[in-house]
């Protein structure tokens, strides 16, 4: 049989879409049984149900190495990117111009962390979505097998 090894970084991109997603799945169905959202904003919950499903079930085609799987995940990770830049700018306004008064330093210290080092991290993973490794891995099996690359990378 003329199995491909999976590359290492598909793998690793591929569980951290299937257990980001299913962590904020759970999330997600945890407020809702505790009643958040539903009175107010229906359509969040409707929106963060249905992303995060979409997260859990990318990362999972994306380990079985389906090119639009890959497509997917890639889009999902330009999607977070822009929403995290978004949350740093809210942070980096709020502090700014004082839309987060009452709330201590140290708080507001941390928000701008946790969004620095999750938009680095999802910087990284679109440099290795866009690799020649993770591109050849799928490509189509005939392809892989002949070593043509039609993307040329």
């Amino acid at each position: 049989m003329d199995q491909v090894k999976r590359p290492t970084c598909v793998t690793v991109i591929g569980w951290i879409w299937i257990l980001g997603g299913g962590l904020a799945l759970a999330a997600t169905l945890v407020a809702i049984g505790l009643g958040a959202w539903i009175q107010t904003m229906p359509w969040v919950v409707v929106v963060q149900v249905s992303f995060t499903a979409l997260c859990f079930v990318a990362g999972f085609f994306f380990l079985r190495l389906q090119p639009w799987a890959r497509s997917l995940v890639e889009a999902l990770t330009w999607a977070m990117l822009t929403l995290w830049i978004a949350l740093l700018v809210y942070f980096l306004l709020a502090t700014q111009f004082g839309f987060a008064s009452g709330v201590e330093p140290l708080w507001v210290f941390v928000g701008l962390l946790v969004v620095v080092v999750y938009g680095v991290s999802l910087v990284i993973v679109l440099q290795y979505l866009r690799s020649g490794v993770v591109r050849r891995a799928f490509l189509p099996r005939s392809h892989r097998v002949r070593g043509v690359d039609p993307t040329g990378v």
